[in-house]
């Protein structure tokens, strides 16, 4: 919930002293916010689902998602306001988002994403040798 990860992240500073708030919920929230499903596990952290993007095709279909419409990202957001309300104010608070390269890894799958970049530079693979 978001309530327990603010107060994780409470502790977290409190005990090691930490030069900020990470607001940082979990890996795979902008890919459940495309409409990818999110393994939560018990024993480890939550993992992206089955990629959503399967052909050329899908990728065009994709649309942003609206952050106000999208509830895991309304989740993360109040984390953030949870944050703010229940810290001391002795340190800033940084939202996080995940990476532009990790993201389609996400969406396409690895090996997808790999045959895609190296489509639009050519030459790549060859520079790995």
């Amino acid at each position: 919930s978001s309530e327990l990860v603010a107060q994780g992240l409470i502790s977290i500073h409190e005990k090691f002293g930490t030069d900020a708030y990470i607001g940082f919920h979990y890996t795979p929230v902008e890919y459940e916010a495309f409409g990818g499903d999110v393994i939560f596990r018990e024993d480890g952290p939550p993992n992206s689902g089955r990629p959503i993007i399967k052909e050329g095709k899908d990728i065009d279909s994709l649309t942003a998602p609206i952050v106000k419409d999208t509830e895991c990202l309304q989740v993360v957001l109040d984390m953030i306001k949870r944050l703010k309300k229940d810290s001391p104010d002795d340190a800033p608070i940084f939202g996080v988002t995940i990476s532009p390269f990790s993201l389609p890894v996400m969406q396409m799958g690895f090996e997808n994403y790999i045959n895609l970049y190296t489509l639009m530079k050519p030459g790549l693979t060859s520079s790995l040798k």
